[in-house]
């Protein structure tokens, strides 16, 4: 779609949100995908597209409608009001539509919910101050805002993994992220072929057995040429040593013709031989034991009782004492400055609360509106380390200039872990008149976070105030 250019960023912002740039186009993709779908591309052409020039390191804010630029300075009074009175409608629109949007279950739609919503504040704050040179250009008869304030604070967020998903139109809009490209491949070296190694062939010589199969006549044949053998090795034997023959196992008296001498000697001797044989057989007679009696049964005796020991006094060891260790010691963290458009938290841990957390310049957004002109009012609370300080009201006349400022006393206390801020009223010195005191009463949760509540000491009405650090 044609586009032109209307404004131009300086080298300084480029270079605050460059490394987001991404981020920040698409979370405009999404948003302004949105606002046609729900408002169509009217409704959708109020709001400025951020394009980054790397190579001129700067922003050009385009918009696809036709007709001449003008800035908001260069209108005359009629222009003004007409552009703010869009404005204040656009910013109505888009508070309903962010409202909606985080009610869905999608993250990318809650995502450009709450930057829709922050954009509808935006516009509101775009029309209220515009003493000087805002950034708004008129294309034709349509306002065309710059919201870089907008998303260089809410818009640096990368868009949700499932985007395109929950999303399908997005993709036409906004081309998916290539993915990340695969790692170089290292060529390697070659690897050089191995020679060959000779080898030596040598011829395995297995003996030859042949196997036969071994019948019971073979056995028998075995067994027989055994024994001729062992027969012959003992006849061999015998007659090489012939003293080992065996000798006759048979007693025989000798004969008579084995002796020299005559036979009455040999008589003689066989007769002294048999009484020498009778002696020797009476005297084994005479040794031959007697029979014996079987031993008489040992009775053992019964088995003394066991009496066991008595057991030995267990005495514990003493006890061992336990020495405490040293304690740590407890550093505080730092103090965390707060940063600008960070709501009110008040410190949870139970120490006494500090009122000097309060120093310094805090905005109040009541959605209150003047009934004159029916433009938002802003309040601008400013406190030193005591919990002193003053209030602050800029009023616009109807054609959104700086008619007058208000200003007042204000003063702070802790009312147990409640923090109660008194406004004594701001005093309207251009018109003569002056604000009704009131009292705000801010509750924090279980993180800190505190929710205001105005009461005013007059009417006693009651309305929720947001209280953001300026």
């Amino acid at each position: 779609m044609p586009s032109q250019i209307i404004h131009t960023t300086t080298t300084e912002e480029y270079a605050s949100s460059a490394p987001e740039s991404s981020n920040l186009t698409a979370n405009f993709a999404l948003l302004n995908l949105l606002l046609t779908q729900e408002l169509g591309p009217e409704g959708a052409s109020s709001v400025a597209e951020p394009v980054f020039k790397p190579v001129s390191q700067s922003v050009d804010w385009r918009t696809p409608l036709a007709g001449a630029s003008r800035a908001y300075y260069q209108l005359d009074e009629s222009a003004k009001k007409s552009a703010n009175a869009l404005l204040i409608q656009r910013a109505g629109q888009y508070a309903a539509f962010g409202e909606k949007l985080l009610l869905s279950t999608s993250e990318a739609r809650k995502q450009a919910g709450r930057l829709i919503a922050r954009l509808a504040v935006g516009l509101t704050g775009v029309v209220a101050r515009t003493p000087g040179a805002p950034p708004i250009y008129l294309v034709g008869d349509q306002p065309v805002v710059i919201p870089w304030e907008v998303f260089s604070q809410y818009g640096r967020d990368p868009l949700p993994a499932n985007a395109y998903s929950d999303i399908p139109e997005l993709s036409a809009v906004l081309p998916q992220p290539p993915a990340p490209p695969a790692p170089p491949v290292t060529p390697t070296a070659p690897i050089p072929p191995v020679p060959p190694v000779p080898v030596e062939r040598r011829e395995l010589i297995q003996p030859i057995v042949e196997v036969r199969s071994t019948s019971f006549w073979d056995v028998g044949k075995i067994l027989l040429a055994a024994l001729i053998s062992f027969l012959f090795l003992l006849v061999l034997f015998l007659l090489i040593f012939p003293g080992m023959r065996p000798l006759v196992a048979a007693r025989s008296e000798p004969p008579l013709h084995a002796y020299d001498g005559d036979a009455a000697e040999a008589a003689r001797l066989q007769s002294e031989l048999r009484v020498l044989e009778g002696r020797y057989a009476d005297q084994l007679l005479a040794c031959a034991p007697d029979a014996v009696s079987p031993p008489a049964p040992v009775i053992p005796p019964p088995p003394a009782p066991v009496i066991p020991p008595p057991p030995a006094p267990v005495i514990p060891p003493p006890p061992v004492p336990v020495i405490p260790p040293p304690p740590v010691p407890v550093i505080p963290p730092a103090p965390v400055p707060p940063s600008r458009g960070q709501g009110l938290v008040i410190p949870v841990d139970p120490k006494p609360l500090d009122i000097s957390l309060l120093a310094g310049c805090w905005l109040s957004d009541a959605e209150l509106f003047n009934p004159a002109n029916n433009l938002p009012l802003f309040d601008e609370y400013c406190f030193d380390e005591n919990g002193r300080g003053t209030v602050r009201t800029e009023e616009m006349d109807s054609s959104g200039n700086l008619a007058g400022v208000c200003q007042g006393d204000l003063s702070a206390e802790f009312d147990g872990r409640n923090l109660v801020i008194h406004d004594e009223g701001a005093s309207c010195a251009y018109r003569g008149s002056a604000y009704s005191p009131y009292d705000v009463e801010c509750v924090p949760d279980e993180n800190g976070v505190a929710t205001c509540v105005a009461t005013s000491r007059e009417g006693g009405s009651s309305y929720e105030v947001e209280i953001t650090r300026k």
